[in-house]
């Protein structure tokens, strides 16, 4: 499921969702990168911020920091972090987000976020990736 990827399976669905060719996963795990059809590298969008940033601030998707409350005792009550959702994409009709991911950075919640508009819930991962 798309709101679960991470790490090597969640660069490799965002090479789907932008239309890179890539092949050979194997080489990928092993690397850490891509290696895509005309010999280049793109290297791992989930933890560049100077490659994933450029990828959620090109297609609008915002950020949003999610917090849960605490109990501090004594009645009080303080708003403590618990990860980011991103969303994209406002419905003509209520103006409500389409499409929305969490995930514990700003990269992954936007990325997965990308990815499910982009591709939908269910994207393929090579098993060799999912390990």
């Amino acid at each position: 499921m798309t709101s679960e990827l991470a790490n090597i399976a969640l660069d490799w669905a965002v090479a789907t969702a932008l239309g890179i060719e890539t092949y050979g996963p194997e080489d990928f795990r092993e690397q850490r990168k891509y290696t895509v059809k005309n010999g280049e590298y793109v290297y791992r969008w989930s933890s560049s911020r100077a490659q994933g940033g450029v990828i959620l601030e090109d297609e609008g998707i915002d950020l949003i920091r999610e917090r849960q409350p605490v109990d501090c005792g004594n009645g009080a009550v303080r708003l403590q972090p618990v990860g980011w959702r991103a969303q994209v994409g406002p419905s003509a009709v209520d103006m409500e987000p389409q499409f929305t991911q969490l995930g514990p950075t700003q990269l992954v919640a936007g990325l997965r976020c990308f990815i499910s508009y982009k591709i939908g819930a269910e994207v393929e991962i090579p098993d060799v990736l999912l390990n």
